[in-house]
């Protein structure tokens, strides 16, 4: 590293510690406030040291070198709220003193279990589990975090609340005390948000802190200076970080567990994940490059545990320090010596604080407060539909009203709702057809083919998706309702991934619709968990003659058309068809059937036997006179075929290798061909070839015909919506 780069990384870190101490003082005042002012001081030594341990844990643990972690606002809000419960949950006997210790060690608790949360999370790899969290109760959540700062920092400056009586704060001697922060608020946020100005927050901090005391020496203005006149903090306590360690101020603790309190722990917990996200996120942006979320939240946690043991503040990694950080050269050296000067308030953090008036501290949290409701309450009207920017404003209204923890956990359920009844529309079954639309990979003989192209509706094939709940569930049964004609609906479950505990109504409806119009049902491609979830009817144990279960489609169809074609060929036995009748059916003349009877050779087969195998040479058509021969690509069933088909005959064209094993599904006789038979015809018999040829071609055609069909189904079948 050059001298330049030196400096130019020195006086990054330095403007990184001049943002550290700002936030200091002003997160100190912001929830320590009222009787327990006397104490910022030796808060603001507290978190100097929490900056430290922090800042130090991502500058020796993180990956990129120029990773900078602050102290954090969102949680300083929080905190400022949680010192109001816990104040107001004090005995009316405690002193000033038991109640600081009691808000100090509380603080310091969530901080370790903020800590202990992110570093499991991130241990076990959970770290993407706040993603779920619906974008609208975020948005609604951040604003009304605003409006806590904003309201906070009113009563920091003046002493009352802001939901009170707001007409008072329009007194003149009100307005004095919150105007100039207000409008310096302002004024950085405009120069630093909307144009750029990436130091507009330091610079003005300093001038009001030097147009502060102008005004005091020039006009000799001594009520400036008087702490009981507001314009500065203070009268304040002389203890010093090592008054914490007697034994008897521990004994002080009161333990006021509450669930308003437990809401407001895991809030922060909640709130410092959505916002460690969120910077970790726009983070990767910045340095092009994608962070491990987990490491993030163990270093995270790591820090904060040790910040909450000494009852420090959350803080975690810092989006616009470390913008800064990575522009000025990328060192750790500016890490350094943005902690550095911490340990400069630690031996004079009352002269510090005394320094600070307080429409600078002000004008601070003003800004934050202006970026909270900005950026989560008017940005997002360009984001939201009308439904969710609405969840965002009752969040806001009900935070004001009454409290955060009821906000989020309304804002949540309203989520929820809406989230079911959108999903609710969209419909549970992708495709709806019959079986004289689409078959299954059985080629059948022309009798049976002919069978289900006339009688096929009486199959309905549909296939669900998605989560199926109460909304889509109620949706499939009017559908189910109203076929017509249907004797047997199969329904595919391939794309469903869970079902709610309505599938009680479900298989029950099923059940009595089935009885009631003599319908049988079929249940196929059950994915494991939604196999557990129907088990639980117990309509799947017992044995039924409504419902069938299979594993796949092409089984469940198959059974549905044995079931059609046995009802229409009850008094034709199919299989007593002889050979020579079955290739009349295939298109074969007399001449070529005589031909094929006496160059065939026969082989009868049991069930499970191979007839070929994938990768053997291919010297022989099969034609199928008796039987069940399935072909399989790997493992994965194609096709199947039954008795009056052939198979093999791409080996006549190709010369290629078998390109699927043949296996028997049932005592099965094949008659056989060699290909020196089929090309010893071109020398004694051409024209009876030309035939043969012909049918070949005829029955490769047919495939193709019904390959493209089972493609057009469903590239011309709407997804149902």
């Amino acid at each position: 590293m050059t001298r330049s780069q030196l400096i130019l990384a020195i006086l990054a870190g330095l403007v990184i510690s001049i943002d550290n101490m700002i936030s200091i003082v002003a997160f100190s005042s912001l929830i320590y406030q009222g009787a327990l002012e006397i104490y910022i001081p030796l808060v603001i030594n507290i978190l100097a040291i929490s900056v430290i341990i922090i800042s130090a844990s991502y500058l020796f643990m993180s990956s990129p070198p120029y990773a900078i972690a602050q102290l954090q606002d969102e949680a300083a809000i929080l905190y400022s709220a949680m010192g109001l419960v816990i104040i107001k949950s004090m005995p009316s006997s405690s002193t000033n003193e038991a109640i600081f210790i009691t808000v100090l060690f509380m603080l310091g608790v969530t901080t370790c279990l903020t800590g202990l949360s992110f570093y499991f999370v991130g241990k076990f790899r959970f770290g993407n589990i706040i993603r779920y969290l619906p974008y609208p109760v975020i948005c609604g959540f951040m604003a009304a975090t605003g409006w806590l700062v904003l309201s906070g920092t009113f009563a920091l400056l003046t002493g009352k609340a802001l939901h009170q009586n707001w007409l008072v704060f329009f007194h003149k001697e009100e307005i004095l005390l919150w105007a100039p922060g207000f409008i310096a608020g302002i004024v950085v946020y405009i120069f630093k948000e909307k144009l750029g100005y990436r130091y507009a927050l330091q610079l003005m901090f300093i001038s009001l802190v030097i147009l502060f005391y102008a005004l005091f020496y020039i006009f000799n203005l001594e009520y400036l200076v008087d702490p009981t006149e507001g314009y500065v903090l203070g009268p304040f306590n002389q203890s010093h970080i090592d008054s914490l360690m007697k034994p008897e101020i521990w004994q002080m603790i009161h333990y006021p567990f509450s669930m308003t309190l437990l809401n407001y722990i895991g809030l922060v917990i909640l709130v410092s994940f959505i916002a460690l996200l969120l910077n970790a996120s726009s983070y990767e942006l910045i340095v092009n490059k994608q962070l491990d979320l987990n490491k993030e939240l163990r270093i995270a946690g790591i820090g904060n545990v040790f910040s909450g043991l000494l009852g420090g503040m959350v803080g975690y990694l810092s989006l616009s320090a470390s913008t800064v950080a990575k522009e000025y050269g990328g060192a750790r050296i500016i890490g350094v010596m943005a902690f550095v000067p911490m340990l400069l308030i630690l031996c004079f953090g009352a002269v510090v604080v005394e320094c600070f008036p307080k429409m600078a501290i002000g004008c601070y949290l003003f800004y934050i407060a202006f970026c909270f409701l900005s950026e989560w309450l008017i940005n997002t009207w360009r984001l939201l539909n009308l439904s969710e920017y609405l969840i965002v404003l009752l969040i806001l209204v009900i935070a004001i009203v009454f409290n955060m923890i009821t906000a989020v956990a309304i804002g949540t359920v309203i989520s929820i709702f809406i989230f079911a009844f959108r999903y609710s529309k969209i419909n549970p079954v992708k495709y709806l057809f019959s079986g004289a639309d689409y078959n299954s990979s059985f080629e059948r003989n022309p009798i049976s083919q002919s069978i289900l192209s006339t009688q096929g509706d009486e199959i309905q094939f549909l296939k669900l998706q998605g989560f199926l709940f109460f909304g889509s569930i109620y949706r499939l049964l009017q559908l189910i309702k109203n076929i017509q004609k249907a004797r047997y609906i199969i329904l595919d479950f391939e794309l469903v991934y869970n079902i709610d505990s309505s599938r009680i109504i479900l298989m029950k409806n099923l059940k009595l619709h089935a009885e009631k119009n003599n319908i049988s049902f079929a249940i196929c491609s059950l994915k494991p968990i939604v196999y557990h979830e129907l088990m639980k009817t117990n309509l799947l144990q017992s044995k039924t003659n409504w419902l069938k279960v299979f594993t796949d489609q092409e089984s469940a169809l198959e059974w549905c058309e044995d079931q059609v074609i046995e009802k229409y060929t009850e008094n034709i036995n199919i299989e007593e068809v002889t050979l020579e009748k079955q290739l009349h059916y295939l298109g074969f003349s007399s001449e070529l059937v005589a031909w094929i009877s006496e160059k065939a050779s026969i082989k009868p087969y049991n069930s499970d036997d191979i007839i070929c195998h994938e990768g053997e040479e291919s010297n022989s058509v099969y034609f199928i006179h008796r039987g069940r021969v399935t072909a399989f690509v790997g493992d994965k069933r194609v096709l199947v075929v039954g008795s009056g088909n052939v198979l093999g005959e791409i080996a006549i064209y190709t010369h290629k290798k078998r390109t699927a094993t043949l296996k028997t599904n049932e005592k099965t006789i094949v008659y056989e061909i060699d290909l020196k038979s089929i090309q010893e015809l071109s020398k004694n018999k051409p024209l009876l070839l030309v035939q043969f040829h012909a049918c070949m071609a005829k029955i490769l055609a047919n495939r193709l015909s019904v390959l493209n069909k089972r493609i057009k189904v469903f590239d011309s079948t709407a997804i149902l919506q």
